[in-house]
């Protein structure tokens, strides 16, 4: 009895260590017709485009500019910067995005997914545009 008190125990112990976490930070009272995309070439391609055809979605235009092209950032009243990461676990998943809204350099909304303590938990194994679309649309508040 006592042996399977200390498994349930050690069980739950080792399944709060396994946890996803989301955090939505919404743009409030901003009116938004450009974001201009700061490319991440560390990230995959095909994430940048769903993240511009997301926000486009959403009836603002989307421009992708080259993250070493400081004028045209300051050119752009909104930017966004993104980061995102991808694991293998019997599948290649998403396992963090991490964008950011800024305007004019002061950040007014965010969003985070982070599976990185996901461990056995098979909602890890999420389809990332759908993920980018949710993200997207509660940052942008539409």
């Amino acid at each position: 009895m006592k042996l399977r008190i200390a498994f349930v125990g050690i069980t739950i112990l080792l399944l709060q260590g396994c946890s996803i976490h989301q955090n939505v930070v919404p743009v409030q009272g901003e009116t938004i017709d450009e974001i201009c995309v700061i490319d991440n070439p560390k990230v995959r391609e095909s994430f940048r485009k769903a993240l511009t055809e997301k926000i486009q979605e959403n009836n603002i235009k989307a421009r992708v500019i080259s993250e070493d092209s400081k004028e045209e950032a300051l050119s752009c009243q909104y930017t966004m910067e993104y980061t995102a990461n991808w694991a293998w676990d019997l599948a290649l998943y998403l396992v963090y995005v991490k964008i950011e809204l800024f305007k004019e350099g002061n950040l007014v909304g965010e969003a985070i997914y982070d599976a990185r303590r996901g461990g056995g938990r098979m909602d890890k194994f999420i389809n990332a545009e759908n993920k980018i679309e949710e993200l997207i649309k509660k940052m942008l508040k539409r």
